[in-house]
């Protein structure tokens, strides 16, 4: 019952184009209820913010742009040193999500992958679970 898999669970029901449980396994995994962490990497801070961040994308499919801004206001304010925190940081700015306006979610993503390219080694860091485990590509994190 690891955050990881919740979160891993969650990325395939996005990928399918099921929003909705997205955003309820995103949700479980920031909630942390019966869930256990890994010990290393900063697994549990880095996991909450993406999922913030990935529950702020999954309103955004599903035109709800008031949730879309602050889940990822909340991926921002709450993991502010994390990787996924500063990648919802570049996609916010880049991409003008306000409260009311969805602004250009491809710029947002751009910004992000552009963010992720200048510290690669510390992504991939982040995202290193073993080698049974899917890799993970900046290019997968914001798929607008």
């Amino acid at each position: 019952n690891l955050r990881y898999f919740r979160v891993r669970d969650a990325d395939e029901s996005f990928a399918a184009g099921d929003y909705e449980t997205a955003i309820a396994l995103y949700g479980q995994a920031t909630s942390g209820e019966g869930l256990e962490d890994m010990q290393y990497l900063g697994s549990r801070e880095e996991l909450m913010a993406y999922s913030q961040f990935r529950i702020g994308l999954a309103d955004l499919q599903l035109g709800r742009v008031g949730a879309a801004s602050v889940a990822i206001e909340a991926a921002i304010s709450g993991y502010p040193v994390t990787v996924h925190g500063q990648a919802a940081v570049r996609f916010r700015d880049a991409s003008g999500l306000t409260s009311v306006g969805a602004g250009d979610a491809p710029a947002g993503c751009a910004a992000v992958e552009a963010y992720l390219a200048t510290d690669l080694d510390r992504f991939k860091q982040v995202w290193s679970y073993g080698y049974a485990n899917p890799e993970v590509k900046p290019e997968s994190i914001c798929p607008f």
